[in-house]
């Protein structure tokens, strides 16, 4: 993913499980353990993810158990 771009933006986990082409249930897990947590805002039940940091962190966290 380009750096000089605005950010792109994904809702939902279903979203985040995209961007990192991961299943729901593992996507859920990522969230939950914070590894990414630069990339996500939440407000209530609302997710939003930036796309190419949550890809970034996530590729720094390869290798680790979910």
């Amino acid at each position: 993913m380009n750096e000089n771009t605005t950010p792109q933006w994904v809702r939902g986990i279903e979203g985040l499980a995209s961007v990192l082409q991961v299943s729901v249930s593992t996507a859920k897990r990522i969230k939950k353990r914070g590894s990414i947590r630069k990339a996500i805002h939440q407000e209530g039940r609302t997710i939003l993810v930036n796309a190419p940091l949550a890809f970034e962190l996530f590729g720094a966290q390869q290798g680790k158990h979910f």
